[in-house]
């Protein structure tokens, strides 16, 4: 009888070393597919705070052109890209001030270049044009082809964090 006992714990104690390590597996499994969706979340995150300050730019922007109707009404905020900016005086720098709505146009232009190059958003290029209406409808989806005859002025910002992740887009649109 001594024997038959004898050979049960044996058995038993391996079986025991067996759940022990399919435990640890299962444990280690659990822990990577957490870690990964931690990795996702903070992505997602950053994702959201690249969005959130593309809108506040945009409608920046957008508030820049509002406030300043007789140089939108003169088309004076047509064909412009926050990339051929520079760092030009603005209007404001002046003893005169801004005098015309073309020449707020421009000041809000470039005030508005150096604001996405402060930005956190990579690689971020910001344009500003006049569009028909009937390409605006899905200008988050592609960037849109301006026209100075367009009767909609449309502000686009786009940017990208990789080369190998699909650019990003945020645009407005305003009417006459």
């Amino acid at each position: 009888m001594k024997r038959v006992h004898t050979t049960r714990r044996r058995a038993s104690g391996g079986f025991m070393l067996l759940e022990a390590m399919v435990s640890i597996l299962v444990v280690t499994v659990a822990l990577l597919l957490a870690a990964r969706l931690q990795v996702r979340a903070l992505a997602m995150g950053n994702d959201g705070n690249h969005r959130q300050q593309a809108m506040a730019l945009v409608g920046q922007m957008g508030d820049r052109v509002r406030a300043n109707m007789e140089g939108f009404k003169a088309k004076a905020y047509d064909s412009f890209s926050s990339t051929s900016a520079g760092t030009a005086t603005t209007c404001l720098q002046t003893s005169t001030g801004c005098t015309t709505g073309s020449a707020m146009a421009a000041d809000d232009m470039i005030g508005w270049a150096l604001d996405i190059k402060d930005s956190k958003l990579p690689n971020a290029v910001g344009n500003v044009c006049y569009a028909n209406s009937a390409d605006v409808s899905d200008a988050n989806s592609h960037l849109v082809s301006c026209t100075s005859t367009g009767n909609v002025l449309l502000i686009q910002l786009q940017w990208q964090k990789n080369s190998d992740e699909p650019v990003s887009r945020f645009s407005m649109a305003l009417r006459p």
